[in-house]
């Protein structure tokens, strides 16, 4: 099972990722298309929960430490007030092609 793209959608960029939320930490994958960001959870369910930002809905993005000193935190804060914390490989990248998208 795979994550449905949308028409004419490309990835762009692509990393194993880590998720922290409300919701236990999760490991998969975190895509950033010429659309959309998403995060596709590695444990593979009938009821999967994909987790969509789209650019209209960035409010702000922070970097952060994970274990109090490693630079590798993104934060991509929602208009809704959702904080969507990532740790990704090369977050100044990430943070360059996510601005350039909104």
């Amino acid at each position: 099972m795979s994550p449905k793209m949308n028409p004419n959608e490309v990835v762009i960029k692509a990393c194993e990722s880590r998720h922290y939320g409300n919701n236990p930490t999760r490991k998969g994958k975190l895509f950033l298309t010429n659309q959309r960001l998403f995060f596709w959870p590695a444990e593979k369910a009938e009821n999967i929960n994909l987790l969509e930002i789209w650019p209209k809905d960035i409010s702000e993005l922070h970097f952060f430490n994970t274990l109090f000193l490693i630079p590798n935190g993104l934060n991509i804060i929602t208009k809704n007030g959702a904080h969507n914390m990532f740790r990704v490989k090369e977050r100044d990248n990430w943070t360059r092609m996510i601005n350039q998208m909104y």
